[in-house]
């Protein structure tokens, strides 16, 4: 028998001996993973996670912007704003 033939037999038996423990592997893997996406799909856990963390997140920027905005004494002065060209302005717009 060849070197090339015994390896290739020996490949042979540990892959006809590996096959059934990794496919027993990948069986209870998907098997555990679908368990528990049933139960964090029935408990809710997540929803009620992330909403609280929402809430919590914009609570805080609220309370932030509303420190912010008691800061101004005239908040109309930051809403507009005005554009009056001089005639500096006027004269380069009019010429170019």
């Amino acid at each position: 028998m060849s070197p090339f033939a015994e390896v290739s037999q020996g490949i042979k038996e540990i892959s006809n001996w590996l096959w059934p423990i990794a496919i027993s592997m990948a069986a209870v893997g998907t098997l555990s993973m679908a368990l528990i996406q049933f139960v964090k799909d029935l408990a809710g856990w997540r929803q009620n996670f992330q909403t609280a963390r929402i809430r919590k997140w914009l609570c805080d920027k609220a309370e932030k912007f509303s420190a912010r905005a008691r800061g101004f004494e005239q908040p109309q002065q930051y809403l507009t704003w005005e554009f009056k060209p001089s005639d500096e302005d006027v004269r380069r717009s009019l010429t170019d």
